[in-house]
Parts: C-alpha cells; structure tokens; sequence
C-alpha cells in the first residue's frame, strides 16, 4: 500500500480537481460581473431620462428615471356627503301636500303632517325605529297599528303614541305607511284607508 502525503506528493489529483473548480467559479462571477457592468450601461434612450439633471430643490442628480405622476388622495370620510339611504318623497318636503290626504312626503323629527282631520308629529325618529304622536280628532274616529308598530293610547283624552320599525298605521279613515326611514329621515306614504 502507498502512503504518500497528499500534500507533498508530485501527483496531487485532489487538489488539482479543487483548483480547476475555484478557476471555473472564478471565471463565471467575473463573467456575471461584466454582464452586469454591460446591462447597467443600457439605459433608457429617452431625452426625458436624463441622469445628469438635478431634482428641484435638491443637489442630488436625478436617478434617471422621470419622476411618477403625482398621486391623489382620495377624499376623506368627512369630505364625502353621506349617501341617502331614503329614497326621494314624491311630494319633496311639502307636508302641506298632505292635507287632502294624498301624499307621499320627506318627514324629519319634529315635523307635523296634516291629515285631513287631525296633524301628526313624527317626535322622534333613529335608524332602528320612530314614534308619532296622534292628536285627538274632534270628528271622532279610530287609530290601528298594522305590521311592527305598538301604540300607547290616550284613552280618547290625550295624544296617541305609535312607536314601530316599519308597516302602517290607519288613522281617522287615512293611512301612513313608512316607505322608508333612517336616522335622519322618514318617507312617509299618506293615502285613504282601502
């Protein structure tokens, strides 16, 4: 058996084989860097990129690229009207338009509509429910609560209170329907009972 030193023997295949592929790594990163050097120096042909302008305001000289278009910001919440979640009143918010007992009107809280025998006060109005408050008529007649209403009664001394998230409500021979409603607005239907 030979027992050579690997290190000292004239024959060194180990080594040799390790070298070739230092000289070979070698040889592609400097292949890689001049391929680099090449394409930075490809730059775009365009007089607008020009990389020995400066940048307004600066000393700096420009990376050669143009500046991006400046960008907007989009509006912030408390630029932006809030959108209507009731629909437009065929009558607008002419209450008075509801004294023939036809009408399809915009009421807020506090308003009065004028039925043909006693006006009703929406007195309060959220996005969850509303409450009117039905004056006694003098010509008589009677209050109902149809569809997700309640009603508190005066016992025909005193106003009624109808309190509901939706449906209709007949009043004296006519009736309100909630065609809509949010927290700032009711659309309010008024027509003769069928």
């Amino acid at each position: 058996m030979d027992r050579r030193d690997p290190l000292t023997s004239p024959k060194r295949p180990t080594l040799r084989r390790g070298r070739s592929r230092v000289r070979r790594a070698r040889g592609g990163l400097l292949l890689c860097a001049a391929v680099s050097v090449v394409l930075a120096g490809c730059g775009s042909s365009s007089p607008d990129a020009s990389p020995t302008t400066s940048r307004p305001g600066g000393d700096e000289p420009a990376s050669g690229t143009p500046d991006p278009a400046p960008t907007t910001e989009p509006p912030s919440p408390t630029d932006v009207p809030p959108t209507p979640t009731v629909p437009e009143a065929a009558d607008g918010t002419d209450l008075a338009a509801c004294e023939d007992g036809r009408c399809e009107v915009r009421v807020t809280a506090g308003g009065s509509v004028p039925l043909p025998q006693a006006p009703v006060r929406l007195a309060a109005l959220s996005a969850d429910e509303y409450t009117f408050v039905f004056e006694p008529s003098a010509a008589g007649g009677s209050i109902a609560c149809h569809q997700r209403c309640s009603m508190s009664s005066g016992l025909g001394q005193g106003p009624t209170t109808v309190t509901g998230t939706g449906g209709s409500i007949d009043a004296y021979g006519t009736r309100l329907t909630v065609v809509a409603h949010d927290a700032e607005a009711m659309v309010l239907r008024v027509e003769p009972v069928p």
